[in-house]
């Protein structure tokens, strides 16, 4: 059984049931021999082993926020169950029980879209010209004109055109060292804690889930 309770909330159960139409000693030439092999066959069997396993994931929004959206994480937390039948020999010594979890906990970076970034990380990969950084380096230009103020009085301004088009130019020294400072473009990192249980000498069977 899956439920996704919501896009980032995930339960899953398994259960696996595993079972034995015991027969009784000899050729099945009677009525009686026959009726219980048709009994044990109609309720089941006899069990033998039964697992189970119940699985809640949660994915963090990460992505919800522009800082964080080249990240992910989720938490996982993992529970079992298992039920051992006690061996046809020895049924007095009982059955075995075991119970365990897991606490995980997982986090992945993508480097790479955090250094999409910037712009100047971008050009990185750009092939360099000259053509860009001529551009780049004249992408300010100074505009002189005059104003007229309310005495009547002309007096010169200065202003900046800003080119918005032009790419920061990177190359050289500057291009090598940004590609070693970016080397790494992703990293993955987990922690887990398990815990289990075992209870041998346990009379009871299973009845149900």
């Amino acid at each position: 059984m899956r439920w996704d309770l919501t896009k980032s909330i995930n339960f899953d159960f398994t259960a696996t049931n595993n079972s034995r139409i015991d027969e009784p000693a000899g050729r099945l030439d009677t009525k009686a021999k026959k009726d219980t092999v048709r009994k044990n066959f109609l309720t089941g069997g006899r069990n033998t082993i039964y697992n189970q396993s119940a699985n809640f994931t949660y994915a963090l929004p990460t992505a919800k926020f522009p800082l964080l959206d080249w990240t992910s994480a989720n938490v996982n937390y993992r529970t079992t169950y298992r039920w051992i039948g006690a061996s046809r020999l020895a049924v007095e010594l009982g059955n075995i029980l075991e119970n365990g979890q897991q606490k995980e906990a997982t986090a992945q970076f993508d480097f790479t879209r955090l250094y999409s970034k910037s712009k100047w990380l971008r050009q990185l990969d750009a092939p360099s010209n000259i053509e860009d950084r001529e551009k780049w380096r004249n992408r300010i230009t100074k505009v002189k004109d005059s104003v007229t103020l309310k005495s009547g009085k002309k007096v010169l301004r200065t202003r900046k055109i800003v080119d918005r088009t032009a790419l920061p130019y990177v190359g050289g020294f500057s291009k090598f060292f940004g590609k070693l400072l970016t080397s790494v473009k992703q990293a993955n990192f987990s922690i887990s804690e398990n815990a289990n249980t075992r209870l041998p000498g346990y009379i009871d069977s299973t009845h149900f889930v």
